[in-house]
């Protein structure tokens, strides 16, 4: 592992503004990475990216697919939902809109959920209400297996700069990871992982979504231009991507590789005590205690001892919100509401 040596020649003093609410935890780990790093931060980029054509191509799962196989990266096969594609179908497979959002739709027709279909008369039903509600839905075959990434910057030649490769040990409710570790990076999923972001053009940070199944190689689900959940992991484990990131939107140069260090865990305690509510895996006592257990050593997306507002923020926002269910409220009768067809993930 090599430090990331960097062109001082720029002005000392940078400053990032992050276009997203300030409340979300990878925003919140974005911030304090940049601060730490000596940069001002202001709330109002999520990140400079390429040309616009490029972070589309790149967000769409069906080129990311593509891409994917023209690199030597495992990825399910992904087709189209139309009349032919459905044809085809004979078994099972995941509906899921070729973008996330369509640009110029309205926000409550953003955001479409994937949804597992067990047959093919399920799959069409769903791409036909993914089309009416504006997206364009992909055919893509189940994988199995432990959820996985892999995240880099990248530089305007291709090079990746910062690498941190971890594992999901724990998943939430809305599946995304509650705990994780990070491992030691796969030389060989690192390479052709920037195979495809040369070949996609891309600049800047990429958090890449692994499905493993056992004993197989890692399966790429899904693309993140962005901070995301578990940022602060990469951070405490030695990578600072935000500060990589900013600093070659800057011009500047970033010599060498950074690669975060095996083995530091990262929870979601919020998440995770909601979590183990439900689930009750061994008993809701014992799930609560083993989930408080394993905060200790874990970097948290809010908790910090050198930042604590917003750790005491959040458990106001809690305590108020728990004593607000404790006061009975009058309801007036209504209409039943009609179960949504899709949910925003």
């Amino acid at each position: 592992m090599t430090n990331g040596q960097v062109n001082r020649s720029m002005p000392a003093t940078r400053r990032a503004l992050i276009v997203q609410s300030g409340e979300a935890r990878h925003v919140l780990a974005a911030a304090r990475a940049l601060g730490a790093a000596g940069w001002e931060v202001g709330l109002a980029v999520n990140g400079p990216h390429a040309a616009h054509a490029q972070v589309v191509r790149a967000l769409d799962k069906l080129e990311l697919a593509r891409a994917a196989e023209r690199a030597g990266l495992a990825a399910p096969e992904t087709r189209p939902a139309d009349e032919q594609g459905l044809a085809a179908l004979e078994g099972p497979a995941v509906v899921k809109a070729r973008l996330h959002w369509e640009p110029g739709e309205a926000p409550a027709r953003r955001h479409i959920e994937a949804v597992l279909c067990e047959d093919p008369r399920s799959a069409a039903r769903h791409a036909r209400a993914m089309t009416a509600a504006g997206a364009r839905p992909l055919l893509q075959a189940p994988v199995g297996g432990d959820l996985m990434a892999l995240t880099v910057v990248i530089d305007h030649n291709g090079m990746p700069v910062g690498l941190a490769q971890q594992r999901s040990t724990r998943l939430s409710l809305r599946r995304t990871s509650t705990r994780a570790q990070t491992v030691a990076l796969e030389p060989h999923l690192a390479v052709a992982a920037t195979r495809m972001l040369r070949d996609l053009r891309w600049f800047g940070l990429a958090n890449l979504q692994f499905l493993r199944p056992p004993g197989g190689e890692p399966q790429l689900i899904d693309f993140n231009g962005r901070f995301y959940g578990s940022l602060a992991l990469a951070v405490a484990a030695g990578v600072n991507l935000p500060d990589l990131w900013g600093r070659l939107a800057l011009g500047e140069r970033v010599r060498g590789r950074v690669i975060a260090r095996p083995d530091v865990r990262f929870q979601s305690l919020v998440e995770d005590v909601r979590r183990a509510r439900v689930e009750r895996r061994a008993g809701l006592a014992r799930d609560l205690v083993q989930t408080l257990t394993y905060a200790p050593g874990a970097v948290h997306p809010t908790a910090s001892s050198r930042d604590p507002l917003p750790a005491l923020a959040l458990a106001g926002r809690l305590a108020g919100a728990g004593a607000a269910r404790l006061v009975p409220t009058r309801r007036t009768p209504g209409p039943a509401a009609r179960p949504a067809r899709h949910a925003r993930a």
